[in-house]
């Protein structure tokens, strides 16, 4: 037993060794920073974050604290971080055209950017393959572009390209269809141009879009993820021309739509539902509440994202006690499908709502627990268990 409880102890204390180092952020001005960069040969990473933003407290709370990372980083780069709606951030996100949140931005001691990516992936490994680009002198932003044009017929080297370009919200739609045009269409179901594909946001009304759609099961099937591909790129265009200022935007949106609902792809249903609810959300509550009591379960059953989304908006907007069974239906199948933080949350606010307080008191802990271990804030969950308690 003693030897037993010994090594119970040592195992535990390696464990909390196990993750000790974090990414050291060095509290300088960006021209304190870009001195650094000349003066230790050392390119700079910059952590462009906002007060709200949910993922960036994430990934400071998980990506930045992991070892391999942290020693990656602190090694290589001169480390910095700003909020970018505050002081010198508000210039920064205005000189590198930084749109989107979080953005992990590197820049050389020329001020030159040298790698750019949007968001933050769950996986620490795409964090070093993003700083091993950022010191590379071939595939930095700098060197793709320099050597793009030699390398227009080599698809391994354009996949790499464009999968850089996109992560950076950086891709020249003419330099797409520029490449594709030169390549038989046989060729455009290789593992490399699939990979371009499936990389990049398209223009629904391209060539290479139209063959997307047209052989769809085909590139589907070589690569799954281009079925999101394809789904995300025709919400996208159908919202902008909803959305639009135009004089013609309604006539331009319902032909758009008309056209898009005569095609046959993946994930149809999810795309035209994501599309059709916004727009009925935009013409009054009551429209998007009919829409959505009608086309929620055959079309997004499946998707625990869009189900939360739905369920949370007839939480706030409605007490008709029928549409608020509907969407406790509704989250309690987001749960099943994604148990993360904010969807527990959504299903325990509409229990609560029901007058399931025992029930919307055990899912809310659920979400606190979830949300602390991610890093999440977690003082609305904590007020809200607060608030269960005082009304049972």
């Amino acid at each position: 037993m003693k030897i037993f409880a010994w090594l119970l102890s040592l195992t535990l204390s390696l464990n909390i060794l196990a993750q000790d180092r974090e990414i050291e952020f060095r509290d300088l001005t960006f021209s304190e920073a870009l001195t650094a960069a000349d003066e230790e040969n050392k390119p700079i990473f910059m952590d462009c974050y906002t007060t709200w933003c949910g993922p960036c407290k994430w990934m400071a709370a998980n990506i930045f604290t992991e070892n391999e990372i942290a020693d990656f980083y602190n090694e290589n780069f001169v480390c910095v971080k700003f909020d970018m709606e505050k002081g010198e951030g508000i210039e920064l996100a205005k000189e590198f055209k930084i749109r989107a949140y979080p953005t992990l931005l590197f820049v050389d001691a020329n001020r030159e950017l040298v790698m750019k990516q949007i968001g933050a992936p769950r996986d620490p490994e795409p964090y070093i393959n993003l700083g091993e680009n950022a010191r590379s002198e071939d595939y930095n932003l700098i060197a793709l572009a320099e050597n793009v044009d030699e390398n227009r017929n080599d698809a391994s080297y354009m996949a790499k390209y464009f999968k850089v370009m996109a992560a950076a919200d950086m891709v020249d739609q003419e330099q797409v269809d520029q490449y594709f045009s030169q390549i038989p269409k046989d060729e455009w179901l290789s593992a490399e141009n699939v990979e371009i594909m499936s990389s990049i946001e398209h223009d629904i009304e391209s060539q290479i879009f139209q063959d997307l759609v047209a052989r769809s099961d085909a590139y589907v099937a070589v690569d799954s993820t281009l079925k999101d591909v394809i789904g995300y790129s025709i919400v996208s265009a159908l919202l902008n021309e909803a959305y639009s200022r135009k004089e013609t935007a309604e006539e331009d949106y319902l032909a758009l739509l008309n056209k898009v609902k005569s095609w046959e792809f993946p994930g149809k249903g999810l795309a035209l539902f994501m599309v059709e609810s916004r727009v009925a959300q935009r013409q009054g509550s009551e429209d998007y509440i009919e829409y959505c009591l009608e086309k929620v379960k055959p079309n997004v059953w499946d998707n625990p994202n869009e189900l939360n989304s739905v369920a949370w908006y007839f939480f706030k907007n409605t007490d008709e006690p029928e549409h608020l069974k509907a969407a406790e239906s509704w989250a309690e199948r987001a749960v099943a499908l994604e148990p993360s933080h904010h969807i527990l949350d959504t299903y325990a606010n509409l229990l609560f709502k029901n007058g399931k307080k025992q029930k919307a008191l055990e899912v809310g802990k659920q979400a606190l627990n979830v949300a602390q271990a991610e890093g999440a804030d977690t003082q609305a969950y904590e007020e809200f268990i607060a608030t269960i308690k005082e009304e049972m």
